[in-house]
């Protein structure tokens, strides 16, 4: 039970997105990069970008990294 609901266990189904401020002194990015390697082993399409700032710099920093993925799953390929 405790693993079925435990964030992260189980891989996304839908192509997902990760962005980290280089100094963020809150999440440390190789939490964020474990995950995405985790996800990526179970065959989920993960994307991780490092972005300028920190924790909260980098939510601004990354957006236009954000913009252009989001735009990017709503192209037709």
């Amino acid at each position: 039970m405790i693993d079925a609901n435990t964030p992260g266990a189980a891989a996304p189904t839908v192509p997902f997105a990760f962005y980290h401020g280089g100094r963020d002194r809150w999440i440390p990015e190789h939490g964020v990069r474990t995950l995405a390697d985790d996800w990526r082993a179970q065959g989920a399409d993960v994307e991780v970008r490092r972005v300028v700032g920190d924790h909260f710099v980098g939510s601004v920093s990354a957006l236009p990294f954000v913009t252009r993925w989001v735009a990017a799953r709503f192209t037709t390929r």
